[in-house]
């Protein structure tokens, strides 16, 4: 099998590159342990309501018409 962009002759996870040009793929052992951060840490937070977000969007629109105005003076 060969691998793209794995060319290195003593790479320590892919092994020694053959004189065929295939690189032979070693095994890893599992080390260590993943840790999931979302279990412990994440705190659910509810989406804003439509109004809130059709508000904000008023706004902007408005401060983005105010610059125009600005600028074609």
């Amino acid at each position: 099998m060969t691998l793209p962009g794995k060319s290195c002759l003593m790479c320590p996870i892919h092994g020694p590159t053959n004189p065929s040009g295939t690189t032979r793929i070693k095994e890893i052992g599992r080390i260590g342990y993943e840790i999931n951060f979302d279990r412990f840490f994440y705190k659910y937070v509810p989406p804003r309501t439509l109004e809130e977000i059709d508000a904000e969007l008023k706004q902007v629109e408005k401060d983005i018409a105010e610059l125009q105005g600005e600028v074609t003076e």
